[in-house]
């Protein structure tokens, strides 16, 4: 297999009137170094959801994987369903912002739901690798002394497009949505069970997102600790940077799942 061709992609960009399959059958074509790791037994992961304050998740359903899927996302392509979640409470937080700036006006607050899972079984996941070593999974991995320098050419000019907003660049989920599809493609050739995709937050990258298969969740590999939410609010005046200051969190909450009717009794 060839090595990638950097303005191929950039001309997919450019001119391609159907980025998703061209970047994938591009990425089908070529050599991509391979790196899997499996998440710590016992490691809790977040999901978060943010709300109207007056409103409560207090359906289980309202914190596992969503019923359907019909947009392009960091990971995946319409219909592809995953357990988005992350390694660190204020990670779920940071990644939500960009949300709140179009859907929360400024002196509004905003209920933040939280649902905690922990790893109870092995989950084996694709690393999309940070070389600059900023993120903590990367550091601890020393990922820098497992890519040959061709692997670490390849690397440094893909992993920096999962770091890219969309609001830069409006394509952006196609690429990475194609090259996660081609990496489970060439794992599943080698009946290679891979439960999912863990890379580093944009917002905060020294801490990691996973993106996780429906069947982690239905088999009891991750499952349900408790739920918690709280209320952040938003400064009715912008700060120097023209951004809005958030405070919180206060009224925070906590909250078991009765398992036998499937909703969260609020302690």
């Amino acid at each position: 297999m060839e090595l990638i061709q950097e303005s191929i992609i950039h001309n997919i960009f450019q001119s391609s009137p159907n980025p998703y399959n061209d970047f994938l059958n591009y990425f089908l074509s070529i050599q991509i170094p391979i790196l899997e790791t499996r998440l710590a037994i016992s490691q809790t992961i977040y999901r978060a959801r943010y709300s109207e304050p007056d409103t409560s998740l207090n359906e289980y359903s309202e914190y596992i994987y969503p019923p359907s899927n019909n947009s392009f996302s960091r990971i995946g392509k319409p219909g592809d369903i995953w357990f988005y979640g992350s390694d660190d409470y204020k990670t779920c937080i940071a990644e939500m912002l960009l949300f709140w700036y179009n859907s929360f006006e400024l002196g509004s607050s905003i209920k933040v739901s939280f649902g905690l899972w922990q790893i109870r079984q092995p989950v084996n996941v694709l690393v999309i690798p940070d070389l600059e070593l900023k993120n903590e999974i990367a550091k601890a991995m020393k990922l820098n002394e497992r890519y040959s320098e061709i692997d670490r050419k390849f690397w440094n000019f893909i992993s920096p497009y999962f770091y890219e907003s969309t609001k830069t660049n409006p394509n952006i989920y196609k690429l990475t949505s194609a090259l996660i599809s081609s990496l489970i493609f060439r794992s599943e050739l080698t009946d290679n069970k891979i439960d999912g995709i863990a890379y580093p937050s944009v917002q905060h990258r020294e801490k990691t997102n996973v993106a996780l298969r429906p069947s982690i969740i239905d088999n009891h590999q991750l499952v349900f600790k408790k739920a918690v939410d709280m209320i952040f609010n938003k400064h009715k005046i912008l700060n120097t940077s023209g951004l809005p200051n958030y405070f919180g969190p206060s009224d925070e909450r906590e909250g078991t799942l009765n398992r036998k009717t499937q909703k969260i009794e609020w302690l």
